[in-house]
């Protein structure tokens, strides 16, 4: 799929019929490959405004674009007297600003010329406030806020999947420590306001073993900034988390170079695969997922392998077993 009708100029027919096959057929696969086409022009713009290009598509940035676009593919119409192009770049510029209010109100940036005299053609679509989109943004600023509150316990995207339990009886150890620090108010005072994590403190009341309470330390102080803050949406989302039902659904997170990483109902971290119209604040469902104790390797191969292995083993020991017996006798 090109849209290009030479190197700097692209059809604009073309862009107007793919985006009204997307609106009438909701096919996510067009919708992917449109995303990925204009993935460039998406960059390009976040470059343009944040004057950085290290790393953008992993960025908070990059997001708010992603969902900007996808927004203006919902709202454009020829009616605007705007290119497609031009009038996304607007609706990104406009999203990527309210994203700076909310997360830094100082910073102020330039309009120009083009922007001054085209920019009420935005306001005048009276887009809602409440569209569809608009949870979606709010999950991607509580995330971003979530994720400077972990900042100072040096709890990386990577450490969160890697030290997430991964059978109930650990996972229901952690929320018994998380429970005891949200309730107990000199130990939320030492993860909210002294930034440190009091393992010798936690063992004693919860008798839970130190090693699990380390070992698990992202997970622990996760659950306790999120139920502890006024992050409503992220806090609203993960409702389920002792619930023993597992649904393949996560709000998206953090963006890595060929994976995104989750946050499920129940409280888990996961990585899946990536697909260009991701967006960290979206809420997905996924098939697969991957274990990231074994990187790249999907979850249900590692079970399918697991099995196999068991069997042969059943196998081997009943083997061994029947030419013992045939020995003896």
């Amino acid at each position: 799929m090109s849209f290009k009708k030479n190197k700097d100029t692209f059809n604009e027919s073309s862009i107007i019929s793919t985006i009204n096959e997307i609106k009438s057929s909701n096919d996510s696969l067009l919708m992917d490959n449109f995303i990925s086409e204009f993935t460039p022009f998406i960059k390009k713009e976040v470059i343009k405004f944040t004057k950085r290009s290290f790393e953008i598509e992993n960025t908070f940035e990059f997001s708010v674009a992603v969902l900007a676009f996808k927004e203006a593919i919902d709202y454009y119409s020829e009616n605007q007297h705007l290119s497609f192009l031009d009038f996304s770049s607007l609706l990104i510029r406009k999203r990527l600003l309210d994203y700076v209010k909310f997360s830094n109100g100082k910073k102020t940036f330039s309009i120009s010329n083009f922007e001054k005299k085209h920019l009420h053609l935005i306001e005048q679509l009276h887009l809602p406030e409440q569209n569809k989109y608009h949870k979606e943004y709010t999950m991607l600023y509580e995330i971003s806020i979530f994720k400077k509150m972990l900042k100072p316990f040096k709890i990386s995207d990577e450490n969160l999947l890697k030290y997430s339990p991964r059978n109930d009886i650990i996972k229901h150890k952690c929320f018994k420590v998380a429970e005891e620090i949200l309730k107990n108010n000199d130990l939320l005072e030492d993860i909210l306001t002294k930034k440190i994590y009091p393992v010798s403190k936690l063992q004693k009341i919860t008798q839970v073993k130190k090693r699990d309470i380390r070992y698990h330390k992202g997970f622990i102080v996760s659950a306790v900034l999120i139920f502890s803050s006024k992050l409503d949406t992220l806090k609203g989302y993960i409702n389920n988390f002792l619930d023993e039902k597992f649904e393949k659904t996560g709000v998206l997170i953090a963006m890595k170079e060929n994976y995104g990483i989750v946050v499920t109902k129940e409280f888990l971290f996961l990585s899946i695969p990536k697909k260009p119209s991701m967006a960290i604040g979206q809420t997905l469902e996924f098939k697969s997922f991957y274990l990231s104790i074994i990187k790249g390797v999907s979850h249900d191969i590692v079970i399918k392998v697991l099995i196999i292995i068991a069997i042969l083993s059943m196998s081997a020991a009943f083997l061994f077993s029947f030419l013992a017996q045939l020995f003896l006798v």
